[in-house]
């Protein structure tokens, strides 16, 4: 886009419809959502090229019309509002949906944004059971023991990046075990699976 007039149509007052949209400019801007899909449906058909915000959750709405690029942090305006925040683009093809960890990054690090403390998370061997875990499956409906001869008390794991990287002591308990656990904390956070038919998997199978 170097070299392109940025175009922000979307002021208090302005018209999108009737706005002046030279050959070398290119739409970045925040519209408003009430009118989201009917923006990207006119930016689309004139072929005039936009990259603009849109909303969190309901961003597919504009598939029909243009792409989307999904980011991660929720983003601060200047009135204190925190809004979850997606983009519409007609600027990358054929891609229906993408995510950009880029974007979300010079996001998130922009001194318009609060700064949040970037906590390393871990995705544990579903072996390796802690108290936290029992205390979420307690929640359930659903009895569970371990028997002595199912588990050994550790305090660290070998390939664990810190060297005291548990925090607490845990169980590492047999394949078993493991299994039984994993179903006992599924039922514990109400989870109901739900399946596709075979109308939808006739779909999948011709994408």
């Amino acid at each position: 886009m170097e070299g392109k007039e940025v175009l922000r149509p979307f002021y208090p007052g302005g018209d999108y419809e009737h706005a002046e949209y030279p050959e070398d400019g290119v739409v970045i801007d925040n519209p408003p959502f009430s009118m989201f899909t009917n923006i990207c449906k006119f930016y689309s058909e004139r072929r005039i090229p936009f990259f603009i915000f849109g909303p969190g959750l309901t961003i597919f709405s504009c598939l029909k019309y243009c792409s989307v690029v999904v980011i991660a942090p929720n983003i601060e305006f200047s009135n204190g509002a925190k809004i979850h925040c997606n983009f519409a683009t007609n600027l990358i093809g054929d891609t229906l949906v993408t995510i950009s960890p880029e974007l979300s990054k010079a996001i998130a690090a922009c001194p318009s944004q609060p700064q949040k403390a970037n906590f390393t998370k871990y995705q544990y061997p579903k072996e390796l059971l802690g108290v936290t875990d029992l205390q979420t499956m307690a929640k359930g409906n659903l009895s569970f023991s371990i028997y002595r001869d199912e588990a050994i008390l550790v305090h660290n794991l070998d390939k664990h990046p810190k060297k005291n990287g548990l925090f607490g002591d845990h169980l590492l308990i047999s394949k078993s075990a493991a299994v039984k656990a994993a179903a006992v904390k599924a039922a514990a956070v109400n989870v109901i699976p739900i399946t596709l038919s075979e109308r939808e998997r006739a779909i999948i199978d011709n994408l």
